[in-house]
Formats: C-alpha cells, sequence, structure tokens
C-alpha cells in the first residue's frame, strides 16, 4: 500500500468522477487479521469507477489507556489515510473519546478527509457510527452482516433505521430481526468470493488431504462438534486457522490449532486440503451469518460440511458439495465428505455463480435505483 497523507486525500475526492463518490462505515479495519464484505465491495466498486473511501471504528486514547483494540487498528490510526492497490482510501479515525461514548470529533475527521464534499451514498456496517453519519451523503444504506441486539449498539441502531434511506441485509433472517417501524427498501445479498484471488491455486490438481477451518475462534465455534469429527476420523488431520483463544478444550490428537494466517496467504494453505468445515454453535449470532467461507472453500476447490442455521439451510440449499446437517450429523457428513471427494473444477465452477464482482454490480444497481428515486422526489 501506499500511505498519503490526509490532505493528499482532497483532491482525489473532489476530482472529476466517471461513476460517483462511495463512503463505507465500517467494523473492520482494512489488514488486519480478518478480511470483511466491506472491504471486498469496495474493491470492487472502486473497479467499477467510483471514488471509494472506506471508513472503519476509530481508535481511541482510551482503548490505547487500557490496552484494548486491535494493533492493526492501532497501526492505521496512526498512519492516517491509505490507499491501497485497487484505489480504495482506507481510514481509521483518531480520538480521544470511543465512538460508544462520542462520535463528533470522529465525523468531524471524516467531512475534513472529504473536504467538505458529501458522498454520493454511504453504506454504513457499523451503527455506532449514529445517525449522524447520515449527513455525509446524499443517500445512505444501512448494510446489516448480524443480528444485534441490546446495548449502546443497538440503540443506536434502532435510531438509524429511522433516517437510512435503504438496508442490504446479507441474510433474511438478518433482515427480517431489525426493529423498524417504517416501510424501508431493501436488498437480501450474500457474501461472496473473490475469485481472482483463489481460482489460479484451486484449479492446481495436487494431492490433498484432511480437514481445514479458518475463521473466529470464539462463542460462534462449536468445539465439541470439532472434537466428535475427530474422534470419528481418527486417521483425518484436521487444522483449525485463526485468532487462538486464551482457554479451549483438549482435543483428540488429531486437531491442532494452527494460529491466524494472512489472507494473501489463504489459497495456498487452502489447496493442501479435501474438507472445509463451519461448525456452528447454536447461539442466534450464527443464525444469520452469511459466512464468506462457505464461498471461499468451494473457489479453493474444497467441500464444505457446515452445521445447520437459517440462513446456511437456504444459501447452501442445492448447491453440489456443500452439507449442511445438524449437530449431530456433523461428524458423519466430514467422514463422508472426506471418502467421497468431488472434482475440483464443479466446485469451482459453483464458486463463479457467488462473487463480490456480481455483489458490487448488484449493489451500485440497488444504490443509483434508489439515488435517482430520491432526486426525482425532490
Amino acid at each position: 500500500m501506499t500511505r498519503p497523507s490526509a490532505r493528499l486525500a482532497h483532491p482525489r475526492w473532489t476530482g472529476p468522477q466517471s461513476a460517483g463518490r462511495v463512503l463505507f462505515l465500517s467494523h473492520t479495519e482494512a489488514d488486519g487479521v480478518f478480511k470483511v464484505g466491506s472491504h471486498h465491495l469496495a474493491g470492487e466498486l472502486s473497479k467499477l469507477g467510483y471514488t471509494v473511501m472506506h471508513v472503519s471504528t476509530p481508535y481511541s486514547a482510551v482503548h490505547g489507556f487500557l490496552g484494548r483494540g486491535s494493533d492493526t487498528r492501532r497501526q492505521q490510526a496512526r498512519s492516517g489515510a491509505i490507499l491501497d492497490e485497487a484505489g480504495v482510501l482506507h481510514y481509521v479515525p483518531s480520538t480521544f473519546l470511543p465512538i460508544q461514548v462520542s462520535t463528533r470529533s470522529t465525523l468531524t475527521d471524516i467531512r475534513n478527509l472529504m473536504g467538505g464534499v458529501k458522498a454520493d451514498f454511504a453504506f454504513i456496517d457499523q451503527p455506532l457510527f449514529s445517525t449522524r453519519a447520515c449527513t455525509l451523503a446524499r443517500l445512505n444504506i444501512y448494510r446489516p452482516t448480524d443480528v444485534i441486539q441490546g446495548g449502546v449498539i443497538g440503540g443506536r441502531q434502532r435510531r438509524l433505521l429511522r433516517v437510512v434511506d435503504g438496508i442490504i441485509a446479507t441474510s433474511a433472517h438478518v433482515l427480517d430481526a431489525l426493529e423498524t417501524s417504517r416501510d424501508i427498501e431493501s436488498l437480501v445479498l450474500p457474501n461472496g468470493v473473490d475469485l481472482s484471488h483463489f481460482e489460479p491455486l484451486s484449479s492446481d490438481e495436487t494431492d490433498r488431504r484432511g480437514v481445514v477451518y479458518v475463521g473466529a475462534i470464539d462463542e460462534r465455534f462449536d468445539w465439541s462438534q470439532l472434537e466428535a469429527a475427530a474422534h470419528a476420523n481418527p486417521q483425518t488431520k484436521f487444522d483449525i486457522y485463526g485468532p487462538i483463544p486464551s482457554r479451549f478444550p483438549i482435543m483428540p490428537h488429531n486437531v491442532e490449532v494452527c494460529g491466524p494466517i494472512p489472507y494473501e496467504s489463504l489459497p495456498r494453505v487452502l489447496g493442501r486440503y479435501q474438507v472445509g468445515i463451519l461448525p456452528l454453535t447454536g447461539i442466534p449470532l450464527n443464525f444469520g451469518r452469511s459466512p464468506m467461507k462457505l464461498f471461499e472453500y468451494l473457489a479453493a476447490g474444497l467441500q464444505v460440511v457446515a452445521t445447520s442455521t437459517p440462513t446456511l439451510q437456504e444459501q447452501g440449499r442445492g448447491v453440489p458439495g456443500v452439507h449442511v446437517v445438524a449437530e449431530n450429523e456433523f461428524a458423519k457428513a466430514v467422514e463422508s465428505a472426506v471418502l467421497n471427494p468431488l472434482p475440483q473444477q464443479d466446485l469451482i465452477a459453483e464458486a463463479r455463480r457467488h462473487t463480490w464482482t456480481a455483489n458490487a454490480e448488484a449493489v451500485a444497481a440497488f444504490a443509483q435505483r434508489m439515488l435517482a428515486s430520491v432526486q426525482g422526489a425532490t
């Protein structure tokens, strides 16, 4: 990445545009442990000719004092605006107070970075930016990715839903869970896959062995299903990649918890395995999740075994190589997938139907249609 100062962003944001100006207000910074949907959409919209700025949750002095917040968020807050290879300007505001307490200085910083020029439309993934963030764009679309319940963030989501122009949810369950008393135009758009990142390595017919998981290892991850699958398949190696929790259960000998891997290394790592797993706990937070790994596993040539949730039942139904099963069927499904491989190219072909490129085109069409409608009404 190149690292211009915030001053250099002004001419870029205010210069001639072929498509329009787009602002993302997201929860996750770029170059962190996780690459999320807003990162992919920002890059794809930039390729479509939009000028794109991606702002994520601020890093505050209070975070620093308490030793909280990710290292990458702290580093990016110190670095200022960062221009990536796709032409997206990434920014993590540096504040004194956390955004849960005050948004005033954060929004002032963003407004200054934009040179006082509004975005044509903003996609708000992080409700903590509050309703004041809607003053940064001509059209505001809320993009919920999880079910939010209670707390400061729940209150801000409820207030945000009173003023936004539209909603793009990553699953029908997430959309249905929103507490809104008015009719808001909406779109359900599941997460996708970056084929350009995965496909070059996924077509290599190398010898593959074992089972892999990549992602968060927290309350959403079911250790008991992993343990059962490992016991039922003692000759199969299970490798788990993600930030290692401070405590986790003792696992069978064929399970290894490997720690996080960078997104850039993901295709090479996934290319070693036969099956990708998504062992999900039964907590409500999992019901609406649209895991990016569903189609990333497929794009890398892996079959997928996932615990059944309302969203995965919908998104995985009828997809070759995707096995969405009940908890008590998980171990048997893993064994079946290992013993009955499918042609990699068939799995990759299915992933081609779910790309971030297509998602970005759908997002842009939705936003442009809404913007035209708003302009026609004024």
